[in-house]
């Protein structure tokens, strides 16, 4: 994407985030924003699929060559290797602490931002899913599918909640930091010995 093409990308997602921080997601049309963006409605859907998507921060996808490396067992612990795939997606935030905390409180009121962030959930799990089952030898219905994605989307979350709570606007160290607190917690708790 050239440089002018991210540039009104950016001028489209802030002029929809504005407005829907002021009016309500819902209620925002695509008309709005391309009037409060300066560009044409065709620009808007060039750039996004949906309003929905103009609300919501670039995505911080996995990477091929992380989601690879995931596969191949390189790091042979499970838990680190999983540590290691969100790392690389850490690497791929172009986002700030204030979009996602705006986009969380618009999402609340609004279900059709909600179903949207849920649909982005859903397109970055099918492809760690395929990953999973890939190390693991494992199908779409295997516990230890669900069990490791489900241990991923909690890790990731417990992350980005913690990074939330920083006072870095936007920090990839910060994240990191976050991270890394993240794993040693999870790391304390499988390893422990519980009643000893």
């Amino acid at each position: 994407m050239s440089s002018i093409s991210q540039r009104i990308k950016r001028a489209i997602r802030a002029a929809a985030l504005e407005l829907a921080l002021r009016d309500g997601a819902d209620k925002v049309t695509v008309d709005q924003i391309a009037v409060a963006a300066g560009v044409s409605r065709r620009t808007v859907f060039n750039h996004f699929a949906t309003k929905y998507d103009a609300f919501m921060p670039e995505v911080a996808a996995y990477s091929d060559s992380a989601l690879k490396d995931f596969s191949s067992g390189r790091e042979p612990d499970l838990i680190r290797a999983l540590g290691d795939v969100i790392g690389n997606r850490i690497d791929q935030v172009q986002f700030t602490s204030d979009q996602v905390r705006a986009v969380r409180k618009l999402a609340q009121d609004s279900p059709g931002l909600h179903n949207a962030m849920r649909g982005r959930s859903g397109a970055l799990d099918a492809r760690l899913q395929a990953a999973v089952m890939r190390r693991l030898g494992s199908t779409p219905d295997d516990p230890s599918t669900t069990m490791t994605l489900a241990l991923a989307r909690s890790i990731w979350r417990t992350t980005l909640d913690a990074w939330l709570t920083t006072p870095d606007e936007f920090n990839q160290d910060s994240l990191r930091r976050c991270l890394a607190k993240s794993m040693e917690t999870l790391e304390g708790l499988v390893r422990s010995n519980p009643g000893a």
